[in-house]
């Protein structure tokens, strides 16, 4: 079984992300996307919706295919067809019939993100406030992580979990939190416990 769980464009590369034989993969790849021109050869088998017969052009990279869009986009006798969001072209070439995937395979996270509200609840747009502590649950997962600048008794919670399966981080202050949090994030998919 082979699904994605997120597949971007950075640069000329799609940046690919998913399962194959019930492993996590990630990997990037160079992408020759398709565009499509209104002068047909005789051997074309692309039409437009309307049915005016249409050739592919395959470029060496996404740059390319842009370049080329936009030194034709004024030219009426050049009008250029097909999806020029090179992802969805991506997806829609490796991904051709309906995607099965196993959502048991899928690690998914809750992040709550708790900062200072002394002069009340801070906009999150501006990011004013300092980071105090971060708390993340796997679903499916008994473990709950938290990292926090000041102290804290798993024993004392009032999570409906397990203390045993509470795992503290302490940290000396916002840099420090968001440092160990990131490279737990980086790694949370191959070491699962701090």
């Amino acid at each position: 079984m082979k699904f994605y769980t997120n597949i971007s464009r950075i640069s000329n590369n799609i940046c690919y992300r998913g399962y194959e034989g019930g492993k996590r993969v990630s990997y990037r790849e160079q992408f020759k996307p398709t565009l499509f021109i209104s002068k047909a050869s005789e051997n074309s088998n692309w039409t437009t919706l309307d049915g005016k017969s249409l050739s592919p052009v395959q470029f060496d990279s996404m740059k390319e295919a842009n370049d080329f869009s936009e030194r034709y986009r004024e030219v009426e006798e050049m009008k250029i067809y097909g999806n020029n969001n090179y992802a969805a072209q991506f997806i829609q070439e490796n991904y051709p019939e309906d995607i099965q995937y196993d959502p048991k395979q899928v690690l998914i996270a809750n992040i709550d993100i708790e900062v200072a509200s002394d002069d009340g609840f801070p906009d999150p747009e501006r990011a004013e406030k300092e980071v105090q502590a971060i708390c993340l649950k796997y679903f499916g997962r008994s473990a709950v992580y938290v990292w926090a600048c000041g102290d804290y008794d798993p024993s004392a919670t009032e999570l409906d979990t397990n203390p045993d399966d509470i795992y503290f981080i302490k940290c000396e202050g916002e840099v420090d939190l968001l440092l160990k949090f990131l490279t737990f994030w980086n790694h949370s998919d191959t070491c699962p416990t701090w």
